[in-house]
């Protein structure tokens, strides 16, 4: 599980020399790119003026920031927010469904912008600290020209992305900054602990753990980070400054709507389906593999790792075969092999197909490559299989066809729906009228309140349902 303090930044030779704040700008336009082609950015604009207009307002409460400030909401569910450098900062949809207040928003904002404008990530590069790697996962390895398979490079586009934990002394220093600048941007500066508590509580629960002392070496324990920021706070009062919202409850109102779990915009799996109701397409994809689904690509294994695909837009090809006669006659530059294109129709689509052997740690290997024209978008997929395995690549790759309406019809999504309370009622009893997905436990934690609370009339609480997508 990822916490607040998460930064996010592609790999980049950093000089030992004193660096201006253009490097910064690069660094953060290239991670700026890795997040939108590995996570992909949230398209709500209401919630994302939401952000920026609180970020915007922070930041011209700042003393000085050597460059522009960027705010984003990335498409992912996981409660996150993180700065690269040189003023992009970004929030998961995951963490508005936790938020309770404008407030605690701009507590997490302030958090960032200081880690940004303060430069923690340029400075811990100059340390030498070494950040563990997160590898971007790449199911095949290598290119056409040995072992099978940087036909899969997409997935490893923009290289290793790194993640970094600021230090401990990085992260008290944001804290603290960062109330500083809410409470002088018109915050409530203790917010930023409510709203880390609300976190801990939603993962604790989720997860059946309790955080322990010392998680993560370099991650200050939660509980100490609420009780520093609580001490600070009652230092500070906050100006007098117009704010977004009305009150909570308009604050909460706006958060009506958010996408909570997966986003089936970026395509589902259901049953031994993905689909992708967007585009309008399905394939094959047992539900027993293993898969994954990013905003440029998908790929599935099965379990014994004897069958390997991945689905991608294909961005230069004009055709099915344009397609494939580009990566025979690569193929063949790089090998000195020859492979037939074959052309024909699947499920009544156009496609062009290639497929040749290759061994790989002593065993052979078959591989195949398909181009789909479909809705004058091209799509490449592309498979492995170990010898017995080849019948079961066949059929998952040949299974890509058009949606039927009546089965996009069938896709749902989940939200946030705000509920009215009627006079008396429990948090139980306000799930049940609204037909509430997820245990009342856990909806009283992103809600910031006791399990036990009795709601007034016209009191307001998140909770979350599935509607049509």
């Amino acid at each position: 599980m990822k916490f607040i303090n998460t930064t996010v930044f592609v790999l980049c030779f950093i000089t030992t020399r004193a660096q201006d704040y253009s490097v910064d700008r690069k660094m953060g336009a290239e991670g700026k790119a890795t997040v939108e082609a590995t996570m992909g950015i949230y398209q709500d604009e209401s919630k994302t003026e939401i952000i920026s207009s609180i970020g915007n307002h922070l930041v011209s409460n700042l003393a000085t920031h050597p460059f522009p400030y960027e705010f984003f909401i990335v498409d992912s569910a996981v409660p996150n927010a993180f700065a690269l450098p040189g003023g992009y900062v970004f929030f998961t949809r995951g963490i508005l469904i936790l938020a309770n207040s404008e407030d605690e928003l701009a507590g997490v904002m302030g958090h960032e912008i200081i880690h940004s404008n303060n430069r923690h990530s340029i400075k811990q590069q100059k340390k030498s600290i070494v950040p563990g790697i997160l590898m971007v996962p790449e199911v095949l390895t290598s290119s056409v020209a040995g072992d099978a398979s940087k036909i899969f490079s997409p997935l490893s586009k923009g290289g290793k992305a790194l993640m970094a934990s600021h230090s401990r002394k990085d992260e008290y220093e944001a804290d603290a900054l960062g109330v500083q600048l809410a409470a002088k941007s018109g915050y409530r500066p203790d917010a930023l602990g409510d709203i880390l508590s609300t976190l801990n509580k939603s993962i604790e629960i989720f997860t059946g753990e309790k955080e322990k002392t010392g998680y993560l070496n370099d991650h200050p324990y939660t509980p100490d980070r609420v009780s520093r920021i609580k001490n600070e706070s009652t230092q500070l009062t906050a100006a007098q400054a117009t704010k977004i919202f009305n009150g909570k409850d308009d604050f909460l109102r706006a958060m009506d709507g958010v996408l909570v779990g997966e986003n089936p915009g970026q395509g589902v799996f259901k049953e031994d389906w993905f689909i992708h109701p967007d585009l309008r397409f399905k394939i094959k994809v047992p539900s027993k593999w293993l898969h994954q689904n990013n905003p440029t690509s998908m790929i599935a294994v099965d379990t014994t790792q004897s069958v390997m695909m991945m689905l991608e837009i294909e961005p230069k090809a004009k055709s099915a075969k344009e397609g494939a006669t580009a990566f025979a006659e690569a193929f063949k530059k790089k090998t000195g092999v020859s492979i037939d294109v074959n052309s024909d129709k699947i499920n009544g689509l156009t496609a062009s197909q290639v497929s040749f052997t290759q061994s790989r740690d002593r065993t052979k290997q078959t591989i195949k490559a398909l181009w789909i024209e479909y809705e004058e978008v091209i799509y490449r997929i592309v498979g492995s299989a170990k010898p017995g395995f080849e019948a079961q690549l066949i059929s998952t790759l040949e299974s890509f066809s058009s949606l039927p309406t009546d089965e996009r019809k069938e896709i749902t999504k989940r939200i946030i729906r705000v509920a009215e309370a009627k006079e008396g009622e429990t948090i139980k009893e306000i799930c049940d009228r609204y037909q509430n997905l997820y245990p009342t436990k856990l909806i009283a934690a992103i809600n910031g309140i006791s399990e036990g609370k009795i709601f007034k009339r016209g009191d307001l609480l998140k909770v979350i349902v599935e509607v049509p997508y």
